[in-house]
């Protein structure tokens, strides 16, 4: 886990003090941000680079980054940051549906359900109470799943009634708006604005 390093006492707090400063910044920016989208696009308005490590030991080469959503996501859904140690947070199971056998995973975002949760392990960056915050409000603004949230606002654009839109279309779209592209015209075909 980034901000983290096997240190001769254990796992511990990376020695590199602008990677620990960066993981506390994004963390504190999630706080008073609205989505994690809106984190991204802070930092990329910002000109933030997050830190990558490839070893975990601190002694290899930092490469610093510029922050993606599921670089995010990693970091805002991973307990390690809130101190605890866990095992057998994602379950998985074979399950038969329509005669064929199909593995499932369990997300394991409800730490009651963990096998192992062991919480003050080691240093934290973040407070439990504000890791299961955050995991609440990434729910709240999790509109893929179909369901209506008190998250974020989908404010922008609206479009024409009646077209046949794919999924790769409004992708396309939204991922400009979320650049500050205004789109004002026509795209793929679709009436935007």
């Amino acid at each position: 886990a980034t901000g983290y390093v096997w240190g001769a006492r254990g796992f511990e707090m990376d020695p590199d003090e602008s990677v620990r400063r960066t993981v506390r910044l994004v963390l504190e920016r999630f706080s008073v941000e609205p989505s994690a989208w809106a984190v991204v696009r802070w930092a990329r308005q910002t000109g933030l680079l997050f830190p990558t490590r490839r070893g975990g030991d601190g002694t290899t080469e930092v490469r610093w980054k510029p922050l993606g959503v599921s670089r995010l996501h990693e970091l805002l859904n991973n307990p390690v940051y809130a101190g605890a140690y866990t095992f057998g947070r994602r379950s998985e199971r074979n399950v038969l549906r329509d005669g064929q056998i199909h593995r499932t995973r369990d997300g394991g975002r409800d730490p009651e359900r963990w096998p192992i949760h062991i919480r003050d392990a080691h240093a934290a960056y973040i407070e439990w109470d504000t890791y299961l915050s955050n995991q609440a409000k990434l729910r709240q603004n999790c509109s893929r799943m179909g369901l209506a949230t008190t998250g974020a606002p989908r404010e922008g654009m609206t479009y024409a009634r009646g077209q046949d839109v794919s999924h790769v279309e409004l992708l396309v779209v939204s991922l400009l708006a979320n650049l500050g592209i205004v789109v004002t015209d026509h795209l793929f075909g679709l009436a935007v604005g």
